[in-house]
């Protein structure tokens, strides 16, 4: 279910024209980026401590373990 709502997030993202990125935390990045790859290899997964300071995030949608039960 936590794929569903990944590909709907990434649906919303496109149609408002902007590029999908997956943000996490760090002690999660890896399994999450491998979880989803084979589903959306195109998807980038990044962690909080991989921007930099001067990158500006505009959250759209959150998805939550919680939410995909």
């Amino acid at each position: 279910k936590v794929l569903n709502k990944i590909k709907d997030a990434m649906e919303d993202m496109i149609n408002q024209g902007y590029q999908s990125i997956l943000l996490t935390s760090p002690e999660i990045r890896r399994y999450v980026k491998k979880l989803v790859e084979r589903f959306f290899p195109t998807l980038v997964v990044l962690s909080h401590s991989e921007l930099t300071g001067n990158v500006k995030v505009k959250t759209i949608k959150v998805v939550r373990l919680e939410d995909a039960h």
